[in-house]
């Protein structure tokens, strides 16, 4: 009987240097950045009206691909620093003969990671082991298990090209007036978390009783406030126990992996809330853009003090926006599958694989950054207040019971 285990190599690059440890330093770079700008400027970027020209979703029109997860704030960032307004990036390699792309001397591109899944028994399985020792070999082969990569590549944006293709508008993503409303009331009567109107100036969800708290809809100051907030809330649902499982526990000053857990809870619900109101083209109301500047400002220490909250919430944030949207859709989605299969129909193969193996265990190597491509480098992974006079400003999650 062959019992099978999770199995990992841990190489390093030159100098001793992991490759973990080289995106470790971007990931600390990017959330510097972050924080500095919003010090600067007093605002979230998403949220100033300077910055409105530049893309929070971005995609390959090569490979049709729409970034996910900390992909998302990796581009975004980038963009933001170097002033892109074009939401499009590619790879050197796939442009490289292409005379329908011509690259400006001297642009460097931007990491973004992805999880390639070589499964065992395969040709590419064979090939990927060929070079490892007969011992190394047979002990993988012992566990049967698939080989995961955690990879990331370069890109460059298309405003980093002196030739380019020019942008045509994704229809998909353009959503009628009548059509985004209707999505965004079913999400609403479809909350898996009871929805009730008994907020009163304070808006909330609560773990305990997995119930969400509103204002009634008239006491906001429009409909587009009312919508943010509720969406927000929904947001937070998400992560009870009962669907994507996130640590939303009391805040308690004494235990910093607590307040820690609390401030990434509060930066998922701030990027799905981006994220929603993007894809159905929810503005947010200025008391609500300071209540998000606010909350960030408090907890920038624990952001310092462990810049990868960024990327994790935004990687949780996306799975709580595809889970709003895999199951509080269903009516609306059938209906309407010409306007929702970009949103909806997400590319998750590789997403999928990554956390079923994940689960059982598999074997992850690491493979060193000066390898012979070098668009990759490969590495294991193991791994509001309240405001009663002001309805839309109270989002945040109510631990006080």
């Amino acid at each position: 009987m062959v019992i099978k285990r999770s199995v990992s190599t841990n190489q390093t690059i030159k100098n001793n240097v992991s490759a973990k440890d080289v995106l470790s330093d971007t990931q600390t770079k990017l959330s510097q950045y972050l924080l500095d700008k919003i010090q600067e400027e007093q605002q979230l970027p998403w949220d100033n009206p300077v910055h409105q020209d530049i893309p929070f979703s971005h995609y390959n029109p090569i490979t049709g691909t729409t970034y996910k997860g900390s992909n998302t704030i990796r581009l975004y960032v980038s963009a933001l620093e170097n002033g892109y307004k074009d939401p499009r990036w590619v790879t050197f390699n796939s442009i490289a003969d292409n005379e329908d792309y011509k690259l400006a001397k001297g642009s460097k591109g931007t990491k973004v990671e992805f999880y390639k899944h070589i499964p065992y028994g395969t040709d590419e399985w064979d090939k990927y082991t060929a070079k490892w020792s007969e011992d190394r070999k047979q002990q993988y082969k012992a566990l049967e298990r698939d080989i995961i990569i955690h990879t990331y590549s370069t890109v460059f944006n298309a405003d980093q090209f002196d030739k380019f293709p020019p942008l045509e508008k994704r229809s998909t993503l353009i959503i009628p007036e009548e059509d985004r409303v209707k999505a965004i009331e079913e999400i609403i009567a479809n909350s898996e978390a009871p929805i009730t109107y008994d907020g009163r100036g304070r808006n909330y969800y609560k773990p305990s009783t997995d119930t969400i708290h509103l204002t009634k809809q008239e006491y906001f100051k429009s409909k587009e406030a009312f919508y943010s907030t509720a969406l927000h809330e929904i947001a937070h649902s998400t992560g009870h126990e009962s669907r994507l499982n996130r640590p939303l526990k009391p805040r308690d000053p004494s235990n910093p992996q607590n307040i820690e857990h609390y401030a990434a809870e509060e930066l998922v619900a701030e990027f799905s809330s981006v994220l929603l109101r993007e894809r159905f083209n929810v503005t947010k109301t200025k008391e609500q853009v300071q209540n998000s500047l606010s909350y960030v400002q408090n907890w920038a220490e624990a952001f310092k003090k462990d810049p990868n909250i960024i990327l994790r919430s935004m990687k949780e944030a996306e799975k709580a926006v595809n889970y709003i949207q895999s199951n509080m859709l269903v009516n609306y989605k059938t209906n309407q599958k010409t306007i929702f299969n970009e949103l909806t129909e997400l590319p998750q193969t590789i997403s999928k694989a990554k956390d079923k193996y994940f689960k059982q265990g598999p074997i992850l190597t690491t493979v060193p950054a000066n390898n012979s491509n070098n668009d990759s480098v490969k590495f294991d992974k193991i791994q509001m207040k309240q405001n009663k006079s002001k309805p839309e400003k109270s989002a945040f999650i109510d631990f006080s019971r």
